[in-house]
């Protein structure tokens, strides 16, 4: 499994990243290095024009919401 294939079976989820909880939204399509987006990260930014690049799979808002590039090996399932 790949970023992009991580990404499309877990919109929506939410996962522990270095320590924040964060929520798998999209997906660069490219799928170099780090391709997962994922929104909540604290050191994320906002975008006003997102990249063509960039898959969204659930709804944001690209004004409010922080985003940042990770790979799925960085994201941890939420122990409960």
């Amino acid at each position: 499994m790949n970023d992009i294939d991580f990404a499309r079976d877990n919109a929506g989820k939410e996962y522990i990243c270095r320590g924040h909880k964060v929520k798998v939204v999209g997906y660069d399509c490219f799928g170099a290095d780090d391709s997962v987006i994922v929104s909540g990260y604290t050191k994320g930014w906002w975008w006003r024009i997102p990249s063509s690049s960039d898959v969204f799979l659930v709804k944001v808002n690209l004004k409010t919401d922080k985003f940042y590039y990770v790979s799925m090996d960085d994201l941890n399932e939420i122990e409960e």
